[in-house]
C-alpha cells in the first residue's frame, strides 16, 4: 500500500537531543511504500550533523522542499532513496546553510519541476554545497550559482549523464563552477543541447 509522509516531521522539535534520537529512529523506519515526502523533515532548526533518510524503493515521487529550512544538517545521505520516478524536486534543499554533502546519486529522469532544488539561501548568500552528484538532466531550472564550492566532479559528473535534447536547456552553473570546466568539459555539454552559464 502507497505511504504518504509529507509534512510528517516537518517542525519536529528544538530539542538538540531529541533531535538526535530522531535521527537514529528515522533513518531506519520503512520509507519503502512512501510516495510523497513533500516537507517531510523541513523546518527542524535544530538538527544536525548527518541525516540518513530510510530505503525507498523507487516510489517516491515528491521531493518538494523534502528538507528546507534545516539549518544544521551538513550531511544528507539519499544513498537508500532511489528517485528515479521523483517528477518534483523544487526547492528540495533550500535554506540548508550548513549543508556540505548530498550522498548517493540524485536521478532527474522523471523529474519536470526542479526550480531551485539545490536551494539558495538568505539575501542571494552562496550555500556551503561541495558535493551532489545528479544523473539524467533533461530539463530547464537547474540553478548551480548559489553553490560555487561544488567540486569539479560533480560538475563533469552533471554534465556526462545529462541526457541529450534536441530543445534547448539551459545549466546555470555560475562563473565560479564554470571556471573550474576546461572547454572540452564545458563541450559535453553544450553538444548535448545545453546552454550553459
Amino acid at each position: 500500500m502507497e505511504a504518504i509522509g509529507a509534512y510528517l516531521f516537518d517542525h519536529l522539535t528544538e530539542s538538540i537531543q531529541l533531535n538526535n534520537e530522531f535521527k537514529e529512529y528515522f533513518k531506519n523506519i520503512d520509507a519503502s511504500e512512501m510516495i510523497d515526502m513533500q516537507y517531510m523533515i523541513s523546518n527542524n532548526l535544530k538538527m544536525n550533523g548527518t541525516l540518513i533518510l530510510p530505503t525507498n524503493n523507487g516510489k517516491v515521487k515528491n521531493l518538494n522542499s523534502t528538507f528546507s529550512n534545516c539549518q544544521k544538517i551538513s550531511v544528507i545521505d539519499l544513498s537508500k532513496i532511489n528517485t528515479e520516478n521523483v517528477t518534483t524536486i523544487s526547492s528540495t534543499f533550500s535554506y540548508c546553510k550548513a549543508l556540505i554533502k548530498i550522498v548517493g546519486v540524485i536521478d532527474l529522469k522523471a523529474s519536470s519541476s526542479i526550480s531551485s532544488m539545490l536551494g539558495y539561501s538568505e539575501a542571494g548568500a552562496p550555500t556551503l554545497l561541495e558535493e551532489v552528484f545528479i544523473k539524467n538532466l533533461h530539463t530547464n531550472g537547474l540553478n548551480m550559482s548559489f553553490c560555487p564550492k561544488l567540486k569539479k566532479e560533480c560538475l563533469v559528473y552533471l554534465l556526462e549523464n545529462a541526457v541529450v535534447t534536441t530543445v534547448t536547456r539551459t545549466i546555470n552553473m555560475g562563473p565560479s563552477n564554470t571556471a573550474k570546466l576546461a572547454p572540452e568539459e564545458l563541450a559535453v555539454g553544450t553538444n548535448k543541447g545545453y546552454t550553459i552559464s
